[in-house]
């Protein structure tokens, strides 16, 4: 497409420029300097805009498990544990992130998480495919 040497209408770049500030492109710079300014680690940044991700998985999984009746009760539980598991890992990550850079950081945070990942499903394995008596799958 080309402009022929003129810009686009008023209108079109009013739209622009909406889109440029409204977008979350425009707004996660923003917050990152501002959470930087707040004394965070690029590694706690990460760690916390990895929570959007995790957090529906986790809920979209009880409640495929849970039957409605105590499914409020384990989300509630499911939230707390994640709380009390997370509050000791956050000055070894902070320890962690000042240590080294950011790149071998996340790669050792990460072979961590792997390795814990490894032996809960060892331990127990996340979905069954035996169904229990009396159950189809649909």
């Amino acid at each position: 497409m080309r402009f022929g040497g003129r810009l686009p209408s008023r209108l079109v770049l009013k739209y622009y420029i909406y889109q440029a500030t409204t977008t979350f492109g425009f707004f996660w710079p923003v917050f990152t300097l501002f959470l930087l300014s707040r004394g965070l680690s690029y590694t706690e940044i990460g760690l916390l805009s990895s929570q959007a991700v995790l957090r529906p998985i986790v809920s979209g999984y009880i409640n495929d498990h849970v039957e409605s009746l105590g499914r409020a009760t384990v989300l509630s539980a499911a939230s707390l544990v994640y709380a009390v598991v997370r509050l000791p890992l956050r000055p070894v990550v902070g320890r962690i992130a000042d240590l080294t850079a950011p790149i071998p950081a996340t790669a050792l945070l990460g072979g961590g998480f792997l390795a814990s990942a490894a032996v809960i499903y060892r331990w127990e394995t996340p979905a069954s495919t035996d169904s229990p008596a009396g159950q189809t799958a649909d």
